[in-house]
């Protein structure tokens, strides 16, 4: 059965409504009155997730061609398309890269790339309850934890070495020899690693005026960077992990424009 968008939310929210128990006061157990119903062990939450993905993958089929989100959940299934366009788009991406040559290109890119939902170096958005703020958070991993860029054991040693593995496939992907694509790899390993150091285990807000963010790090030409996300003119801002931030900069500063194109 397929059911239009709407519908196919109400449902999903009464499918979770269900699990509440009514007899438990939220502010005493939330979690007992959230999960009371739900049913326990370990494939709770599989069952749960399986469950949304059904709903929304039946949101997106019954979307018609010519529909934004029709024709966006459309190509992201053409396997044939995809696979004749290959690499060509992100191959125009690291051509615009490879074109960097100063701060105020780096900034430039760091828009392109935002815009377009790749958190490069760190993560920017809207966070805020009563009020709704800009907010900059730190970012620019792609393994689960900043942890797993350090820890010793076998493991965690061949989860980096699988990453490395990976990068470099893309690489290879994107038109470089082996031998340019392994050093690419080790590249963002090193990058990565060298932010990783410089996260910090929990976040919460700190109101911060653009000109406190900019003393902060003045790596990045942050008001070019919020005009460009097109934000407009704000006086203050989330800067969720300010020692990320702080630290981040000097680091920022000591990446050569050749491992920044590498990423």
């Amino acid at each position: 059965m397929v059911r239009r968008p709407i519908a196919a939310f109400v449902f999903l929210w009464f499918q979770l409504l269900a699990q509440v128990s009514p007899r438990t006061a939220p502010c005493s157990d939330f979690y007992r009155y959230a999960c009371r119903r739900w049913p326990a062990g370990p494939s709770s939450s599989d069952q749960l997730r399986e469950r949304n993905s059904a709903v929304i993958r039946e949101i997106l089929e019954a979307e018609k061609p010519g529909s934004q989100l029709g024709d966006f959940y459309a190509s992201c299934m053409d396997e044939r398309a995809n696979g004749v366009l290959s690499a060509p788009p992100v191959v125009a991406i690291l051509k615009r890269i490879d074109a960097i040559q100063n701060k105020q290109a780096i900034t430039g890119e760091l828009i392109a790339l935002h815009r377009a939902q790749v958190s490069a170096f760190f993560r920017f958005g809207s966070s805020g309850d009563k009020q709704v703020v800009t907010s900059i958070d730190q970012g620019g991993l792609t393994l689960p934890d900043r942890d797993d860029y350090f820890k010793t054991g076998e493991k965690d040693a061949a989860l980096r070495a699988r990453f490395a593995a990976y990068s470099q496939k893309l690489w290879e992907l994107s038109g470089d020899s082996a031998e340019l694509a392994a050093a690419k790899s080790r590249t963002v390993l090193r990058l990565e690693t060298d932010l990783a150091s410089h996260s910090i285990a929990a976040t919460s807000y700190h109101n911060y005026t653009v000109a406190e963010l900019i003393s902060l790090s003045p790596g990045i030409d942050w008001q070019k960077f919020f005009a460009g996300m097109g934000v407009g003119a704000i006086t203050t801002l989330n800067v969720a992990a300010p020692p990320f931030v702080r630290r981040w900069s000097p680091c920022w500063c000591r990446i050569r424009l050749r491992i920044s194109k590498h990423i």
